[in-house]
């Protein structure tokens, strides 16, 4: 993910990550990357 975030950064596009409510911490992480303003909306 964060590799897709430095290449896509000022370039216009979306990400939109799908997640399926599993225990693997993946909403914790994008959680993560909010707070550091690397993701500008986060849904659950």
């Amino acid at each position: 993910m964060e590799s897709c975030l430095q290449y896509f950064k000022d370039k216009g596009f979306v990400i939109v990550v799908s997640n399926n409510m599993s225990s693997d911490g993946s909403f914790d992480y994008l959680k993560g990357l909010e707070k550091e303003d690397l993701v500008d909306k986060l849904f659950r």
